[in-house]
């Protein structure tokens, strides 16, 4: 690819490389998904041009469903500390730390981020400039995880229902990322941790069940006040 080629051709062509029938109508809804969204978007998805076309499926969705809560969820591999309870125990603990059993990342897909890809020392490196005695030894790497992206009218009442929904499930949000569109529609993606990932399946179903009730509350909602204004309107027959 040339460098300085426009990200939107670069998804394109990406595609087309991969043996993926682009049509015209495709080709523009890349398009104007990148002009609909900021510039570090752009530079968030630099190095995951093939997990754009699920995010303008997401939103296209979401749009044709009266701002319902639409989502995919992944397993991926990411970096982050190999343990919260044992972090907690090297921060607060003046005994050396245990040591932390290697896992072996097993899945395939990165997360849709500026993750390095390999081991990563930087937020231990910040640390230490700050003059922490503690964290020498915390050990970031590669971990299995999932990634969960949602797209939805933006909503800030419906976007904390997400997260709450997240919480109640069992799952640790590790990182998150968020964008607005400019017709005003949400897209984010997390970074999940918390179950096996042997559960991918019933985590799926669980998420869509949850995330559907309150979309169908939302659409009625929208639904409702859209008679009220309806009713208020004066009467041209009087």
């Amino acid at each position: 690819m040339k460098s300085g080629q426009r990200l939107d051709v670069k998804v394109i062509n990406v595609l087309k490389e991969n043996g993926v029938s682009v049509t015209e109508v495709m080709e523009d809804l890349i398009r104007e998904h990148f002009v609909g969204l900021p510039n570090r978007y752009a530079y968030q998805v630099r190095d995951a041009l093939r997990e754009v076309l699920m995010h303008v499926s997401l939103l296209e969705e979401s749009r044709h469903n009266k701002g319902s809560v639409t989502h995919c969820l992944r397993p991926i591999v990411a970096n982050f500390p190999d343990s919260e309870d044992k972090l907690v125990e090297v921060i607060t603990s003046e005994c050396p730390p245990l040591d932390i059993p290697d896992r072996k990342a097993q899945n395939k897909n990165r997360m849709v981020s500026a993750t390095p890809l390999t081991d990563s020392t930087l937020e231990i490196e910040l640390l230490r400039e700050e003059g922490s005695k503690h964290l020498n030894d915390v050990k970031v790497s590669e971990q299995d995880c999932f990634e969960l992206t949602v797209a939805m009218k933006g909503n800030s009442e419906i976007l904390s229902k997400v997260m709450q929904e997240l919480g109640k499930s069992g799952l640790s949000v590790v990182e998150t990322h968020g964008f607005n569109t400019v017709d005003g529609y949400f897209l984010y993606w997390f970074v999940l941790d918390g179950w096996g990932m042997e559960n991918l399946d019933a985590l799926d179903g669980l998420l869509r069940s949850r995330f559907s009730m309150f979309s169908f509350r939302l659409y009625d909602h929208v639904k409702k006040a859209a008679a009220n204004e309806a009713s208020s309107k004066p009467s041209l027959l009087h």
